[in-house]
C-alpha cells in the first residue's frame, strides 16, 4: 500500500495501477517490446513522488536529467532516467531501474521505490523501441506539505528525493563529478504537463506545440520551458522538456489525473501497431541499419494502411 500525504496523489496513483496498455500482440509476444530484438529495446522510468508547490499544496512530481555533452547521442537534452537493454532477459522495469542506478544512483533494492505501472512502447526517432515503466517514491507516515521538496527543482538528486523519508539517505551520487552521462537533475509537477500556461504565478505560457514529419508521417513534438534555477553564467535560463520525453509525460499525465490537455496533442497511447508492423517488414532486426533510419513510414506500408491512420 503506497502512503500518500495527499488524496489526489492517492487517486494518480490508482489511475496509473488501474491503466491497460493497448499492446499489439506480434511473433508470438504479448506487445511489440517483447518481440522486438533486445538489442532495439530501451526502457525509461518515470519516477513520481510527492512535492510541494509555492502555496504548500502537494503535488505529484517527477524527476528528470539533463544529459552530459559530452555524450554521442542526444547530448545536452532532457531525458527521463533510461537506456537500453543489456540483455533478453532484462524486463521493461528491470532496465529503466538499472539504467536509473547508473544514472541518478537510485537504489536498485530500496523497498520505498514502487513499481506502478507501464505504458504502451513508443518508436524513437533512432528506431528503438522505447517503452516508459512508472514507479513512485513512498512519502514517509507523519510527513507534512513543509517536509516535502518543491514542485520545480533543480538540483543534485539527493536533494530532491531525500526529504522524502530517511529510506534514500544511501543516495550519496555526487552530480555531476562521478557521472558521464546526467549533467544536472531536475522535477518538474507532473500534473503541470496538462497546461499551456504554467503556475507558477508568471502566467508565461511554457508550452509550445507542432507537428513535425518524419518518414513521411506526422509526429506530435511537445516543448515545454522549464525554468532553470541553478542557471550559471553562459547557460540558458530553461531546461527544455521537448521530443519523445514530454510525449510520455503528456501522456502519464493524461492518464494520471484522467483528463486532456487544453492544447493540441496526439491521441493515441504509444506506436505498438506500427511497431509491430515494422518488425513485420525487417525493419527492427537487432541490427540497426542505415536504411532503416530513412524510412518512408508511406512508402512500406501503403498510405491507406489501417497502421497510418491519422497520422498522414
Amino acid at each position: 500500500m503506497s502512503f500518500t500525504i495527499s488524496p489526489t496523489t492517492r487517486k494518480v496513483l490508482n489511475q496509473l495501477r488501474q491503466f491497460k496498455p493497448p499492446y499489439q500482440p506480434v511473433a508470438g509476444a504479448d506487445c511489440a517490446w517483447s518481440a522486438i530484438p533486445w538489442q532495439r529495446r530501451a526502457s525509461v522510468l518515470v519516477l513520481l513522488f510527492e512535492s510541494r508547490t509555492s502555496n504548500s499544496t502537494v503535488t505529484l512530481s517527477t524527476v528528470l536529467t539533463l544529459r552530459s555533452a559530452s555524450l554521442s547521442s542526444f547530448s545536452g537534452q532532457v531525458a527521463l532516467p533510461g537506456g537500453k537493454a543489456d540483455s533478453a532477459e532484462e524486463s521493461v522495469y528491470e532496465v529503466a531501474r538499472r539504467e536509473a542506478f547508473e544514472e541518478i544512483g537510485l537504489p536498485l533494492d530500496d523497498p520505498s521505490i514502487e513499481y506502478i505501472a507501464t505504458l504502451p512502447t513508443y518508436l524513437a526517432r533512432n528506431m528503438l523501441a522505447v517503452q516508459p515503466t512508472i514507479a513512485y517514491v513512498r512519502s514517509t507516515p507523519g510527513m507534512s506539505p513543509e517536509d516535502l521538496p518543491p514542485a520545480f527543482h533543480s538540483d543534485s538528486i539527493p536533494q530532491v528525493l531525500e526529504p522524502i523519508g530517511q529510506r534514500l539517505k544511501e543516495l550519496k551520487r555526487v552530480m555531476p563529478d562521478n557521472n558521464e552521462e546526467v549533467a544536472e537533475v531536475f522535477s518538474v509537477p507532473l500534473g503541470e504537463l496538462l497546461y499551456r500556461y504554467s503556475s507558477t504565478g508568471t502566467n508565461k505560457e511554457w508550452h509550445r506545440y507542432k507537428q513535425v514529419r518524419w518518414g513521411s508521417l506526422r509526429w506530435p513534438l511537445h516543448d515545454f520551458s522549464v525554468v532553470r534555477e541553478n542557471k550559471q553564467i553562459g547557460e540558458p535560463g530553461f531546461f527544455s522538456v521537448w521530443g519523445l520525453t514530454a510525449r510520455i509525460l503528456v501522456d502519464v499525465a493524461r492518464i494520471g489525473y484522467g483528463q486532456e490537455p487544453d492544447f493540441d496533442h496526439q491521441l493515441p497511447l504509444g506506436d505498438e501497431k506500427i511497431l509491430a508492423g515494422l518488425l513485420e517488414k525487417g525493419f527492427m532486426g537487432p541490427v540497426r541499419r542505415k536504411e532503416d533510419l530513412t524510412i518512408s513510414f508511406q512508402k512500406e506500408f501503403g498510405k491507406d494502411s489501417p497502421l497510418l491512420k491519422g497520422r498522414i
